[in-house]
């Protein structure tokens, strides 16, 4: 990535802390568009914003100014912004940040992150443009993930993933309700305390199980090849399946997905 004539070796440094702000709050913007960053999404993000460190100010500053710490207390910084202020208001404020060139290297830069996962969804493609347009830019790269997304999403319904949303799917015929379509989950269904919501790209199944408060545990169950057997398991005991009996059906559970979490206090741990 370049940061063009903007960052001339006269001003670079009075702007380079200018400069990384609004591209952490660039890439920031285009992370809430799956919800999170990623693994692979967050080393692009700090190998990408080294490099523009190191061709702004050069080497000597690299460990100081790049250093990951510091652009990850950026980015929660924006993100905090971000949920504050709304989509709308935080895009007015940042395109001003992103004078003449500079703008293309931010969407480089939003770019990079959106393929850095290897997929790209059409909220991801949406995002982008969104950001395009505040900064006054069109370009090119948002016909590319419009298509790559279109793409991306019709394999995945003929593929394992499409499978797995057909599986959760079927529990209507069982007597499950099926969810309205939601940004959160590819398919979810609801039976009495239960809810399922099927995070098909990663290959886990939220089970939320409601007490009269409509607060409950979360379990997350990562079934690999077994969600079958899973579903099976959940639909058997779908009847009396509440907050008291859960001790007693997690072992029908865990013996057809051995990777199960709970969630508690905001972090999950492994059962």
């Amino acid at each position: 990535m370049t940061v063009r004539k903007i960052l001339s070796a006269r001003n670079a440094r009075p702007k380079v802390d200018e400069m990384l702000d609004a591209l952490v709050e660039a890439a920031v913007f285009i992370g809430r568009a799956d919800g999170r960053f990623g693994e692979e999404e967050l080393e692009t993000f700090i190998d990408s914003m080294r490099e523009v460190v190191r061709a702004a100010v050069g080497d000597e500053f690299l460990d100081s100014l790049g250093a990951t710490s510091g652009l990850l207390d950026r980015a929660r910084k924006a993100r905090r912004a971000l949920m504050t202020m709304g989509a709308e208001k935080y895009l007015a404020e940042l395109a001003p940040k992103f004078p003449g060139a500079f703008a293309r290297d931010g969407l480089v830069l939003a770019y990079r992150i959106v393929l850095a996962d290897g997929k790209v969804t059409s909220r991801e493609a949406e995002t982008f443009e969104q950001l395009a347009t505040a900064l006054g830019l069109e370009v090119e790269e948002t016909h590319v993930l419009r298509e790559l997304a279109s793409k991306s999403e019709s394999a995945s319904k003929r593929g394992h993933q499409g499978e797995s949303i057909e599986a959760v799917l079927a529990l209507s015929d069982k007597g499950w309700q099926r969810l309205p379509a939601n940004a959160d989950y590819d398919a979810g269904v609801m039976y009495g305390a239960l809810t399922l919501e099927l995070d098909a790209g990663e290959s886990a199944l939220h089970v939320h199980v409601r007490g009269d408060d409509s607060q409950g545990p979360h379990l997350v169950c990562l079934f690999g090849e077994q969600l079958g057997g899973l579903l099976a398991v959940l639909d058997s005991v779908k009847h009396d399946f509440t907050t008291a009996t859960l001790g007693e059906k997690l072992p029908a559970i865990r013996a057809v997905c051995g990777e199960v979490f709970v969630e508690h206090q905001g972090k999950f741990a492994k059962l």
